[in-house]
């Protein structure tokens, strides 16, 4: 199957910012990374703000996509507690540099971040009931997971892969009490 030029430029946006960070992101880079011309990038995206905002959609839906995959399930017919679990196994694996400095450039402009707050109110309880013990236990699952993803995102020695999937475990034993 051809991957159409746009998922191309999207896909070739990850890629420089994992490697060389996002003030790399330029429209040369992109025209570089793809083959594209400079005017071929412009015709999709007219500015790097558009370019920005659509590789933060682009990465929101992938995060989507592995979580419905890891779910194995519909979204709407899964717990509160299979939806974290899904989450806590993707977040904590599947994350890479290149999510974490999108949604750092996005953090300040609600319609540039906004797919990834929209995906985790789909797939996280936003706030935790300070007096559900169950709630909090859950909460703090989530944060763990996303400090495991941001743990190898900005370390060069991530977790041994022993270490992360004892990690995950606990985890995931913690959600699974508050069922």
């Amino acid at each position: 199957m051809r991957v159409s030029k746009r998922e191309l430029i999207l896909t070739s946006i990850r890629t420089i910012v994992e490697r060389d960070g996002i003030t790399a992101l330029t429209f040369d880079a992109v025209a570089a990374e793809t083959g594209i011309t400079r005017g071929g990038i412009l015709y999709h995206f007219p500015s790097r703000e558009a370019l920005v905002r659509a590789a933060n959609e682009f990465a929101a839906n992938g995060w989507e996509a592995s979580l419905s995959e890891k779910l194995g399930k519909d979204r709407d017919e899964a717990s509160a507690a299979e939806r974290l679990i899904a989450y806590v196994k993707v977040a904590a694996v599947s994350v890479d540099r290149s999510d974490l400095a999108l949604i750092m450039e996005s953090a300040t402009d609600p319609t540039m971040g906004g797919f990834w707050v929209e995906t985790y109110d789909r797939w996280v309880e936003a706030s935790p009931d300070p007096n559900d013990d169950a709630s909090m236990l859950a909460f703090i699952a989530r944060l763990a997971a996303d400090g495991l993803w941001l743990h190898d995102a900005l370390l060069s020695r991530p977790l041994p892969e022993a270490t992360k999937a004892k990690v995950i475990e606990r985890l995931v034993a913690m959600i699974s009490r508050t069922a």
